[in-house]
């Protein structure tokens, strides 16, 4: 269902579009507000981290559960972070864990996430513009499966057009294990990405610039491309 309020605006699915001088800017101001208002947070001053850094609440106890509504805070989070909210992926990932054994104490870890803001889309040149991947690992943080997370975003015309948490299914036995991980599944998204968008504009993005931190990684990929 879609809804127009004038020529420069749009909402649809609950995400505010509004071109703004040749830019889209996508919001879900009033979802939020509205999910504020349902969990009697907006008053609430905000926090300046969705989520601690270096948080752990230990491992979830089965069954021990409060009478919270975390399960319903938890979609609502999840779909404004699908929608326009890729900053706060790693930290709804990080308390899926806990949505069949929460206490109080991480019903209120989990309320801090509850902020709004803006996703911009800006025009770019077609023939200037490189397509960059950014790809991180949090390596073995998962104190209970010592499994990692992996994160990353696609980025066209210096705009954010992919997102994704994704917990690994393997065990990393060191961090460049875990880079390797994430880097490899980053590369299998871009792929997908940029082939639907040359069928799009049937315009050729290649190659890729992927921006990575672990310099092991690096090396050894550099040392992959020199044989």
């Amino acid at each position: 269902m879609q809804e127009f309020s004038n020529d420069n605006n749009l909402t649809l699915l609950g995400i505010q579009i509004e071109r703004i001088e040749g830019e889209l800017a996508l919001n879900q101001i009033v979802s939020i507000a509205k999910i504020l208002e349902r969990f009697c947070m907006s008053d609430c001053s905000p926090c300046s981290l969705p989520i601690e850094p270096g948080l752990s609440l230990g491992s979830p106890e089965p069954g021990k559960v409060c009478n919270v509504p975390y399960k319903d805070l938890l979609g609502s989070l999840m779909y404004t972070m699908k929608g326009t909210r890729p900053g706060i992926s790693f930290s709804v990932l990080y308390f899926l864990e806990f949505q069949n054994s929460f206490d109080i104490f991480t019903w209120k870890h989990l309320k801090n996430i509850l902020k709004g803001f803006c996703l911009m889309f800006l025009k770019g040149d077609s023939v200037k513009s490189k397509p960059c991947e950014f790809v991180d690992a949090d390596f073995g943080n998962d104190k209970l499966y010592q499994k990692s997370v992996t994160g990353y975003m696609l980025s066209l015309f210096t705009n954010c057009i992919v997102w994704r948490p994704n917990k690994q299914n393997v065990v990393s036995l060191c961090s460049c294990e875990a880079y390797y991980f994430a880097v490899s599944e980053c590369v299998s998204e871009c792929i997908y990405a940029f082939q639907l968008i040359e069928e799009v504009v049937s315009e050729k993005r290649t190659p890729v610039t992927v921006i990575e931190d672990n310099q092991f990684l690096i090396k050894m990929t550099n040392t992959l491309e020199t044989k």
